[in-house]
């Protein structure tokens, strides 16, 4: 009903809050005149008998003290509960912080897994689209069919990519296929001629190495320019020689007129620039086309075998299984959570009624304290009881018109309400009636109930101080001592009554709360059920529809 009622809900709020501060100053006013009242009976009641007995406030005073002593234990028993409550959630709170940070930690761990792999499967593709042959070697060489096989020139080393262009039109064996002998190399060519492969070309190590005094002579490249092979930064310093093989001193410089000037120098230099110009050390100049890219790369490529990738991908799995397990122990931790601050908030609230009972038996006891240590200075006299009369008289007309007026208000309000109840009854049916019923008829009796008791309690307040007012002219009131007893003792009982009355409706009120909990579960359950009812509706619906948007095409095209 929480959407049907809401506005209604709202409307009836804004009323009650309206009527609430009325309410209160009725319930002020009224209280006031009840002890007006109270006290103007207590005075004629004096003007008549001149007495008031004190006995029996010994034993009154027992009973309190026995039943506060009761409060009190079940006090202690409450604070034990909420301290065991408490203890459990830093407990479940301090282990869902422990299962946060722990699946906080997996999750990056798979975010890097991830983008390994991603790299890895990247860099395969890559270079499995960019050379077939190379790849078919290096299955072979995996495969123990073929050996020495080091891999593509460009890709066992790195350079900036500022240097891209010049790398790749310079040096025209980037994609040529390095083996550590010649033998390894004429076998590669025979296992690409008989298997059809296709064609490549190799540098062999065993047969260049003649340039390593060539390629460790120090060499001073002329302003405005770099040698390329000082710019490369190999994988493994066994094959820088190969890199000096394909470039020897190739240098190159930013622009054209630049690289003109050191390649026609007083010595020749082969020269290229970042754009892509070359000029060669026969004089011959190339260049002027679209640059050409990719022959090497900033990053060095790393190899990993499809098991190795395999091998990451099942201890990624791992991972989100457990990631997806303190998932769920954290969803189990939030609803234990929930349960148990709620069993804290219904034990609090506890511990409020309890004390609220106990601090009213304390104050209980202290007036009665207050009687016994008074009751030898009780005196007054008819002088002073019939001024004391008038002036109650006075204030008791005071209220008269305060009050028809602020009656009229709340009269005017609750009929709003009402009006708001009968509309959200006429929403909810038959079974929010009776609810409502149940509960306006459990609140108006222990409002009844709480009435009299406050009525009772101002009773015996005011006799206590009348007591002490009386105690000269109880020699002349000896005749009518029993009438007054006996009627103090019922007074008594019956308060008693009305306060056990009053303990067990609020015993009732909690017992109707699981009940209440229980209304609004199903109500909620039914909402949900609802809700997913129309979702599926709405799935069924888009289905249809997609299938009749299909069915109008084919038959458009067919026409």
């Amino acid at each position: 009903m929480k959407g049907k009622t809401q506005n209604l809900v709202q409307k009836k709020s804004d009323l009650e809050k309206e009527l609430n501060p009325l309410v209160i100053e009725l319930a002020r006013i009224q209280n006031t005149i009840k002890e007006l009242q109270n006290e103007k009976e207590l005075i004629m009641n004096k003007l008549q008998f001149k007495a008031v007995d004190f006995k029996g406030v010994e034993t009154q005073h027992k009973e309190l003290t026995e039943k506060l002593e009761s409060f009190g234990n079940y006090m202690d028993q409450l604070n034990s509960v909420s301290n065991e409550i408490q203890s459990r959630i830093k407990r479940n709170q301090d282990r869902f912080a422990d299962i946060s940070q722990k699946e906080r930690a997996i999750q990056q761990q798979i975010q890097e897994i991830e983008g390994k792999v991603c790299e890895f499967k990247q860099s395969s593709n890559e270079a499995k689209s960019k050379n077939t042959v190379l790849s078919e070697l290096m299955n072979a060489q995996k495969r123990k069919e073929l050996k020495g096989i080091v891999g593509r020139l460009g890709d066992l080393g790195t350079i900036s990519d500022k240097y891209d262009v010049a790398i790749t039109t310079a040096c025209g064996q980037l994609e040529y296929i390095v083996v550590n002998k010649l033998d390894d190399a004429q076998r590669a060519v025979e296992f690409l001629r008989i298997n059809r492969i296709g064609k490549a070309s190799f540098i062999a190590l065993d047969k260049i190495d003649y340039l390593e005094p060539q390629m460790k002579k120090p060499f001073e490249a002329p302003a405005g320019s770099e040698r390329l092979f000082d710019l490369i930064k190999v994988k493994n310093s066994a094959f820088k020689i190969a890199f000096y093989f394909a470039l020897r001193d190739t240098l190159v410089c930013n622009d054209i007129d630049t690289a003109t000037d050191i390649a026609f120098g007083k010595t020749r230099y082969r020269v290229v620039t970042l754009g892509g110009n070359l000029i060669d050390i026969s004089g011959t100049m190339s260049g002027g086309g679209k640059p050409r890219r990719g022959g090497m790369s900033s990053k060095l490529r790393e190899e990993i075998s499809q098991e190795e990738i395999q091998k990451i991908e099942d201890e990624l799995l791992d991972l989100k299984d457990n990631a997806k397990r303190f998932q769920l122990e954290k969803q189990k931790l939030e609803i234990e959570l929930g349960e148990l601050k709620k069993d804290l908030e219904r034990t609090e609230k506890e511990k409020q009624k309890t004390s609220l009972e106990i601090n009213y038996r304390e104050k209980a006891i202290e007036d009665i304290v207050t009687k016994l240590m008074e009751s030898n200075k009780f005196s007054a006299d008819k002088a002073s009881l019939d001024k004391d009369l008038t002036v109650l008289e006075k204030k008791l007309a005071q209220f008269t018109g305060p009050l028809e007026k602020l009656n009229g208000e709340i009269a005017k309000v609750q009929r709003n309400i009402e009006v708001v109840d009968k509309e959200i009854e006429r929403i909810g049916g038959e079974e929010l009636k009776q609810t409502k019923k149940l509960k306006t008829e459990i609140e108006r009796e222990f409002d009844e109930i709480n009435q009299e008791v406050e009525k009772s309690r101002a009773v015996v307040k005011n006799r206590g101080k009348a007591l002490m007012k009386n105690q000269k002219e109880q020699e002349d009131a000896k005749e009518k001592l029993q009438s007054t007893l006996m009627a103090k003792e019922k007074i008594e009982k019956e308060t008693k009554l009305l306060e056990e009355e009053a303990l067990m409706i609020l015993a009732e009120q909690q017992q109707l709360e699981p009940e209440k909990e229980k209304f609004e579960a199903e109500v909620k359950k039914i909402e949900e059920e609802n809700a997913t009812a129309a979702n599926e509706l709405n799935q069924i619906i888009d289905e249809r529809n997609r299938a009749i948007e299909e069915r109008d095409a084919i038959v458009k095209e067919m026409r």
